[in-house]
């Protein structure tokens, strides 16, 4: 299978004739910025603004940008090459070049919170018109290209959970950023909560608003199980436009929260108790058929879906790394809280790393209960396609559905507890290279060795309590 994406002058008349009705859009809206951007591999939003006139004159213009913005962490520390990394790394000594973001502009959409402003995501390319093949985006729409060539339209939907503080970069940076010193939007607790959720509605209500005007549609909402923690689940859609969808909504939370002089995280583990998750609701289609359901199978769950789920569950060791990106994301790990934790399915079975939800023939889907919050969704999703991909394409039957509590059980496989077992696992996969490429698998494991390093540096307040004063 070949793992190239289209070249710069491919995706260009692909783009071309959009262009009038981008050019429409923007002048009819009264649109004055356009922010253009793409996630990086933490999923955090980067990109630039350009002004609207501009961009309505030409609006397949590269956004040009360092390449170092593949070299950043979270932190914006530039990650140095390891010794002896093969291939392409963004770095002092090629003189980080621009590479050059052509919008896409499919994704265009106005974004209702910020003041007549735009947004279009975008697709990274050398300057000799080949594509970045470690950009998120570009490698999720590989996958999808790919199951297009069995006939395959899978379509998506994030569950996401995160937290709101009264919190501001002024408080945070007084308090030392101890979680300790964390002020929840609402001190009880309210998981499904009426009352709980009618208080919260001065905030929840405008995000919603803005989120259905943002092209971003919503099934439901209401507080979790945590102090300030809400859960929203997006409506399913094709799987591209669904990881856009859960990208675009995290950044969006964080900036309508700041309005509300709030702050939304979405870590996987912020206080004691429950985590923050980012289920992954998933099907197969065929035209408007969902190819998920059989109705005179057991389960009616059809062969496909079967292999589907024996590739995504024989996978979610090997691809835990994109579920759990992030020393904090190992915290969420804990049995009897919701997370998956093991290489398990089930029926209705929220102890299982993949829930089988078969209440009838449009709402059968598969839901891998691994990821958090903290997850970057292009990736995320890729790692759930990549697994199901290689069901299909190998025939691999899943082992029995469990009916139990997965938690409890000693023989069922566990997926990796830290991040070094996770980068380990990655490295090892032969899946991974060949539905995700080898560059990318290099490269991602290599920044998430960074993160330990960083990590393995640091002296916590934890550390400094329990030795300075005894040792």
């Amino acid at each position: 299978m070949n793992l190239m994406a289209e070249t710069a002058d491919a995706f260009l008349a692909r783009q071309r004739p959009l262009v009038d009705e981008a050019r429409r859009t923007l002048e009819e809206s009264g649109i004055e910025v356009v922010i253009a951007g793409a996630s990086d591999l933490n999923g955090i939003f980067r990109g630039k603004r350009v002004p609207a006139r501009r961009f309505i004159e030409h609006p397949l213009n590269p956004v040009h940008v360092s390449d170092y913005f593949w070299a950043m962490d979270t932190e914006e520390l530039i990650m140095p090459r390891e010794p002896g990394f093969p291939g392409w790394w963004p770095c002092w000594d090629t003189g980080f070049a621009d590479v050059l973001p052509i919008p896409d502009l499919a994704t265009l959409r106005i974004a209702p919170w910020l003041d007549r402003t735009a947004v279009v995501l975008c697709e990274h390319f050398f300057h000799d018109g080949s594509p970045v093949e470690i950009a998120p985006r570009l490698l999720l729409r590989r996958l999808v290209d790919r199951a297009a060539e069995r006939g395959l339209f899978p379509k998506f939907a994030a569950e996401l959970e995160f937290f709101l503080f009264r919190e501001s970069e002024e408080s945070l940076e007084q308090s030392g950023y101890r979680s300790a010193a964390l002020t929840p939007m609402n001190l009880r607790l309210g998981a499904y909560g009426i009352i709980r959720g009618s208080l919260d509605e001065h905030v929840i209500r405008p995000l919603t608003s803005h989120m259905e005007a943002y092209g971003i549609p919503l099934e439901y909402w209401n507080p979790e199980g945590g102090a300030g923690q809400q859960e929203v689940n997006l409506l399913y859609c094709d799987l591209l436009e669904a990881a856009d969808r859960a990208f675009l909504f995290k950044h969006a939370v964080k900036e309508i929260a700041a309005s509300h002089d709030l702050m939304a995280t979405f870590m996987a583990k912020t206080l004691p108790g429950f985590g923050s998750s980012c289920h992954i609701h998933q099907s197969l289609w065929s035209e408007d058929k969902n190819l998920c359901w059989q109705e005179d199978a057991p389960g009616h769950i059809s062969d496909l879906t079967l292999d589907y789920i024996g590739g995504q569950v024989a996978t979610l060791a090997e691809m835990t790394l994109l579920f759990a990106p992030t020393l904090n994301s190992y915290k969420r790990f804990q049995p009897d809280a919701g997370a998956g934790t093991t290489a398990t399915w089930g029926f209705e079975n929220r102890t299982c790393g993949v829930r089988v939800i078969n209440e009838n023939e449009g709402g059968t889907r598969v839901e891998n209960r691994v990821p958090g919050g903290d997850v970057n969704p292009y990736l995320a999703m890729a790692g759930c396609i990549a697994g199901g991909l290689y069901g299909i394409e190998h025939k691999v039957k899943p082992p029995d559905p469990i009916s139990h509590n997965a938690y409890n059980d000693p023989s069922v496989p566990l997926l990796p507890t830290s991040l070094e077992q996770a980068i380990e696992a990655f490295e090892a996969s032969e899946v991974a290279a060949e539905y995700l490429g080898a560059e990318f698998v290099r490269f991602f494991a290599a920044t998430r060795r960074w993160e330990l390093e960083q990590f393995r540096a640091a002296v916590s307040d934890w550390e400094v309590r329990r030795y300075l004063q005894f040792l």
